[in-house]
């Protein structure tokens, strides 16, 4: 094929008469076809030499991926167009597509370029083979600028042509820092510096550093590459306000490394700690910047737990000093730590524990601990240096409720840290609280309460409990209302202490007029804020309203405040169901006359039966029976009387019946009690 493209036309024709026409005119196709392509491709890369000292490029061309026939004389053009770099001499060879090395002189010939920037293959033989060929050449150490290459193929269909660009060398850079805390407690900041990261020869090279607070100090700069120390083969200048350069002429094409240590102090950490490494070289610059943020004064506080096992319950308290451990910990200087406990707690004499975190064998200076007098706080001078601090301490409770102005078992604790106390400038201040609840973990018992109705009496008993801890409770009041089905049995309202014993002094009672609420208070002489200190047991009765026949749920609520607010401390509603069958009820204390009467039901001449004998059962509330009397026997006229006996329902069974008279095959079941005093016959004759 001696042409790179093929034409080709073509027309449709009608003989003149025939046919009954073709139509609207169209316009006749036209094709081009393009010739076959040989095909060729180029790459290139930066490559060096074992030891790393020398760089240059290594070329790579593919030719005739299409497998046509290359022409004998068929050329390959290779021209280095930038112009900075040149051809290395023997450097060379053309392999098959089965690996086999084509022979200068028999296979293709060579003629480079006077200048060494170009040179030219020919083809010696026809060949349908796919072929690579590979050269290198130098790099550019001269300017270090992009080094750009084209190659053509020149065959029977045409010339093919391909480009590459090897672009300049950039050794690329990258810096960190990490704060460590060294042996002597004080602070040094160790500054990381990976420079020529892409393995270049590098000319003309110098790193400057800078870092921040310019004030910090320099030392153990140290260069290593693949772990030799290769500090000695670079230049180093002193290091002064702030920085300090790193040079050398040439570098081999290896990854360094570049570390130092600059000091970090207290004044120093609360500046910006930046360092910025910036390289210069041969064609270019670059750089990288590292920021180690400054440590932030912290303190945190915990209220872990409540101690109720003692005679007074505890609050454990937990205060971590000095916690940012993200950034290596506050340089602490002259630092105090103050804890502030409110009054309704006080500190429990020598339970505060300090300890170094991470450190057991630090002992604490018993002395900077000073706790104050009123037990109201305690403050703990810091050692210095860059250190977290594990404080533990109790506090007692002196009293319920709290002093929080919203929930009032809610115990709070605050805390101040302060470093670099004695320096106004470099002064640092850091807060945090904590609080716990009473009840936070268990239920409120400070008020209990049982009722229920009582077989005998027909009473509402109840037993009341305040305070079973014996807690603390100032302005302490007992407050207890009825609904409005019952009222409190006179006189049965007492008190009793903790032992059990009923209490008659040192507390005030008052009792609604309508016998519906009573309150107790303890403002008494000799303790005018009301204060309680241990439990207490209220018991008292209450009655179904007189007026009242059948059951009833009645309810019953004690409430227990105090503080100087009156604060809700907690209440116990109770309902019980209580009943009654006739007015005012049954139970001891309300007696009538019972009196029976059996005679014959003879029409003409009634009689009286004597020597009739009954059993007289009470039914309880429940339905259960007592037996009131085994046997009473009827007198000589027919009756018996039972003085004395209680309000109530009863059961009468005939147990017997003297001999020719009837006895009653049922029991007798009656109600016997009282009605309204309003509600009676009057006698007129």
């Amino acid at each position: 094929m001696a042409e790179p493209e093929l034409a080709n036309h073509a027309e449709l024709v009608f003989l003149d008469g025939s046919g009954n026409g073709i139509g609207p005119a169209q316009p006749l196709p036209d094709a081009t076809l393009e010739g076959p392509k040989a095909g060729i491709h180029k790459n290139g890369w930066d490559v060096s030499t074992e030891d790393g000292t020398e760089q240059g490029i290594e070329w790579r061309i593919d030719l005739n991926q299409s497998k046509v026939l290359l022409n004998k004389d068929s050329t390959i053009t290779e021209t280095f167009t930038s112009g900075n770099f040149k051809y290395i001499a023997n450097s060379l060879f053309i392999k098959d597509q089965f690996d086999n090395t084509l022979v200068l002189g028999t296979d293709y010939s060579l003629v480079v370029g006077t200048d060494n920037q170009g040179f030219v293959v020919t083809l010696l033989k026809a060949t349908n083979k796919q072929l690579t060929m590979f050269f290198k050449t130098t790099a550019d150490d001269t300017t270090n600028l992009d080094q750009k290459n084209d190659v053509s193929l020149t065959w029977q269909g045409g010339t093919e042509t391909a480009t590459k660009t090897v672009y300049k060398r950039h050794p690329g850079i990258n810096k960190s820092g990490e704060v460590i805390i060294n042996p002597n407690g004080t602070k040094s900041v160790k500054w990381t510096v990976n420079f020529n990261r892409n393995k270049h020869v590098i000319h003309d090279f110098e790193l400057t550093d800078t870092y921040t607070p310019t004030t910090a100090t320099v030392s153990d700069i140290k260069i290593t590459t693949g772990g030799t120390d290769v500090t000695s083969d670079f230049n180093i200048s002193s290091a002064t306000g702030g920085t300090f350069t790193v040079s050398k002429t040439k570098l081999d094409a290896k990854e360094y490394q570049l570390t130092y240590l600059t000091t970090l102090s207290a004044a120093e950490e609360q500046e910006e700690i930046k360092n910025t490494a910036a390289i210069t070289y041969t064609g270019g610059n670059d750089s990288d910047v590292k920021t180690i943020p400054s440590p932030t004064l912290r303190v945190s506080k915990q209220a872990n737990s409540i101690d109720r096992t003692g005679a007074a319950p505890l609050i454990n308290w937990t205060i971590y000093a000095n916690t940012d451990s993200a950034n290596k910990f506050v340089n602490l200087v002259d630092a105090e730590l103050v804890d502030t406990i409110p009054e309704d707690q006080k500190l429990v004499p020598g339970s505060v524990k300090v300890v170094r975190v991470g450190d057991p064998e630090f002992e604490f200076p018993a002395t900077d601990i000073k706790e104050a007098d009123e037990r109201d706080s305690f403050t703990i001078n810091l050692p210095n240096g860059p250190y977290q601090y594990k404080v533990t301490f109790q506090t007692e409770i002196l009293q319920i409720p709290s002093l929080d102005s919203t929930v009032f078992d809610r115990y709070n604790n605050s805390v101040v840290l302060s470093n670099q106390t004695k320096n106004e400038t470099l002064k640092h201040v850091a807060k945090d609280n904590a609080w716990i609840r009473y009840y936070g973990g268990t239920d409120n018992d400070l008020t209990a309460k049982t009722g229920s109705q009582n077989d005998d009496t027909e009473n509402i008993d109840y037993e009341v409990t305040i305070n079973p801890e014996g807690l603390t409770i100032h302005n302490a009041k007992i407050k207890d209302a009825l609904s409005t089905n019952h009222t409190y049995v006179d006189g049965s309202i007492k008190l009793f202490d903790a032992a059990g014993a009923e209490v008659t002094t040192g507390f005030n009672l008052d009792l609604a007029e309508n016998k519906h609420s009573f309150e107790i208070n303890f403002d008494v002489s000799g303790n005018a804020t009301g204060t309680i200190n241990s439990k207490y047991t209220i018991k008292y009765s209450t009655r179904l309203n007189d007026n009242l026949i059948g059951t009833y749920d009645v309810t019953n609520k004690i409430v227990l405040t105090g503080g100087t607010d009156g604060k809700e401390l907690h209440y116990t509603e109770k309902t019980t169901s209580a009943q009654q069958w006739f007015y005012g009820g049954g139970g001891e204390g309300r007696t009538v006359r019972l009196e029976v009467n059996k005679h014959n039901n003879q029409v003409d001449i009634p009689g009286d039966i004597e020597g009739a004998k009954f059993k007289l059962e009470r039914v309880n509330l429940n339905g259960s029976r007592i037996e009131i009397d085994a046997e009473i026997e009827t007198n000589e006229k027919g009756i018996f009387i039972k003085e004395g006996i209680r309000a109530g329902r009863y059961v009468l069974t005939e147990v017997f019946t003297p001999e020719l008279y009837q006895k009653l095959e049922d029991p007798i079941y009656f109600l016997i009690g009282y009605t309204h005093p309003d509600n009676y016959i009057k006698n007129e004759a």
